[in-house]
């Protein structure tokens, strides 16, 4: 962290003494562990990617109606002196959330994680504050077209996007075919009208564990109002997992068109994000590394799950 970023984050939430140490770094964010001179702990997050910025802004009045509708397995933002969530600084979003002290894990009872998402998607009627809502669409289309399209069109010197050329030009065929499923599957779901309840995106990938069964959602970096198979989907086949879900939602069947949008959907955000990150003017180690993760999950955990779509 740059010494003016911890001067601007103590003069922001009145903080002294601040002292930080990295944390492991996220996909979204940078992000540290700050400490004050009075030894009070926080969890502080920069974000400097514009396709992430505003869905955070949007998710941190809902995560803290969650967190005061007594809610507590979560992180939650801390209020500026301004009595404001976040703040902004040279082109970088600051959050400032709650310390939790547990390790990311995925050695946990799945029956205590389905209960606990139950819970929070019971929370919904009581959360007031505006959510944003999942609109069964994909909304980024143009960027995407314009990242894959252009890419494949494209002749560039740069050794990094021939790469990326030569990478989709293998998986070109199966892409295609996996959103055109998915121009179908949206117009599908405009004559459904779907339960919707406050969503994480990816609880599975983000749970902080202190025993397995003291566990802490974290990451709420895209809250949406939308279909409970939003969070469901991963891990609707663990037994363990839906009994505890079914505990608080005892009639719970799944929407499969509902999953199929939620999976299809996801696959495209992801490469999305994976190809922001490769098409920017970041160092070259970095698109590389970038662009080797990008080649993992072509292959790698999502491939079964959209291969079920069709």
């Amino acid at each position: 962290m740059q010494k003016h970023f911890l001067e601007v984050i103590s003069k922001q939430y009145g903080f002294k003494g601040l002292t930080y140490s990295p944390a492991p770094r996220q996909y979204v964010a940078e992000t540290y562990i700050l400490e004050s001179s009075e030894r009070q702990k926080y969890f502080c997050k920069i974000i400097q990617k514009p396709l992430w910025i505003p869905k955070i802004i949007d998710s941190l009045p809902v995560l803290d109606s969650i967190h005061k509708q007594g809610f507590e397995k979560i992180n939650y933002p801390i209020k500026t002196l301004r009595d404001e969530f976040y703040f902004m600084h040279d082109n970088s979003l600051i959050v400032i959330f709650n310390y939790i002290d547990a390790k990311q894990s995925y050695d946990f009872d799945y029956k205590i994680l389905g209960k606990m998402i139950g819970e929070i998607h019971s929370l919904t009627p009581k959360i007031k504050v505006k959510i944003p809502s999942e609109s069964f669409s994909f909304k980024d289309k143009e960027i995407f077209e314009r990242q894959f399209l252009g890419t494949l069109a494209g002749n560039s010197n740069d050794e990094v996007i021939q790469l990326l050329k030569n990478l989709l030009l293998k998986y070109e065929v199966e892409i295609k075919r996996h959103y055109a499923a998915l121009q179908k599957i949206i117009t599908e779901c405009k004559n459904n009208d779907f339960p919707l309840v406050i969503t994480h995106g990816d609880a599975g990938g983000n749970v902080l564990v202190k025993s397995p069964t003291d566990l802490y959602i974290i990451d709420w970096d895209e809250i949406l109002l939308a279909s409970a198979e939003r969070d469901l989907w991963v891990n609707d086949s663990n037994n363990d997992f839906m009994e505890g879900y079914r505990s608080v939602f005892p009639d719970y069947q799944t929407n499969l068109l509902a999953r199929r949008f939620c999976i299809c959907n996801q696959y495209f955000y992801y490469l999305m994000y994976y190809l922001a990150d490769i098409l920017s003017d970041a160092p070259s180690e970095y698109r590389k590394t970038k662009l080797k993760e990008l080649e993992g999950y072509f292959e790698g955990w999502i491939r079964p799950y959209i291969d079920s779509i069709h």
